[in-house]
């Protein structure tokens, strides 16, 4: 089964590109049908180099995105023990210490 895929114009460009610079390698022509499957083998048995694409965060983070951050952090008066820091993370109400 064949399905058509729509790109911009600018990635059009950049994948004839890409082919160009294949083709030269491989010594003969490679088709962008052959690259994109490529591409998807390439996704799918490493998919956190793609998940890592999408992520809103870019490292390392700026100084200014870290003093920002920062900014965010407010003292709620409390003390936080190593219990209650537990619980938030691996649940559970039992009061014990996690060893």
């Amino acid at each position: 089964m064949v399905t058509s895929v729509k790109i911009s114009d600018t990635h059009k460009r950049r994948l004839d590109r890409l082919r160009e610079d294949l083709s030269r390698i491989r010594g003969k022509t490679v088709a962008a049908q052959d690259v994109l499957e490529r591409l998807i083998d390439i996704g799918v048995s490493k998919p956190d180099l793609v998940r890592r694409s999408y992520s809103p965060v870019r490292y390392p983070i700026s100084k200014a995105r870290r003093k920002a951050t920062r900014a965010l952090a407010e003292d709620w008066g409390g003390e936080t023990s190593e219990d209650d820091i537990a619980r938030v993370l691996y649940g559970g109400n039992d009061g014990g210490s996690v060893d």
